[in-house]
């Protein structure tokens, strides 16, 4: 599975960098990906201006998460990708990680999508078992949703300390 973080400053930079080290120890199959590595997965047409290669690596990702901060959330470049992303070809399912921000401080249109808060484990599982629920769709197989569970909660604590240790969520 091809997952796709959005960010578009620091310090959402460093909770991408935290979710991609850690959901592929939730979902094994899970490649994770991010703007500043976009040449490392996607090999445009010659000639193709970043916001077309931007467009052509989203179409290959499966599943898609913007971290949210409160800095970040009326960020041009933010709205610009999620408005990417929703606009990729086929059903593509995208969330947001709320990041020291309430779901009713995510201004539209970014709060029109599903979102996890990072401080809520039960959102955050929300979220992987959605993950896990499209492997189906792509050819992989899910994980039984007990067996899920159970790896999620022996690696929560690594998520929350790691979240905890950029200084925002309580």
């Amino acid at each position: 599975m091809k997952i796709f973080l959005g960010w578009s400053d620091i310090q959402s930079l460093a909770i991408a960098k935290v979710l991609k080290d850690w959901l592929p120890r939730v979902i094994q199959t899970a490649e994770i990906f991010y703007f500043v590595d976009i040449d490392k997965y996607v090999d445009p047409p010659k000639a193709t201006a970043w916001p077309n290669a931007l467009k052509y690596a989203l179409e290959e990702m499966h599943f898609y998460i913007i971290c949210l901060t409160r800095e970040n959330c009326k960020d041009p470049w933010i709205h610009f990708e999620a408005g990417a992303l929703f606009n990729t070809e086929g059903a593509k399912e995208i969330w947001t990680f709320l990041y020291g921000l309430e779901p009713t401080e995510v201004p539209f249109p970014l709060n029109i999508f599903q979102y996890a808060s990072a401080k809520s484990r039960a959102d955050v599982f929300k979220m992987v078992a959605s993950m896990n629920y499209e492997l189906g769709g792509i050819g992989q197989t899910p994980l039984e949703t007990d067996i899920l569970h159970r790896i999620f909660l022996k690696n929560w604590p690594d998520l929350e300390n790691d979240l905890i240790g950029l200084g925002q969520l309580e």
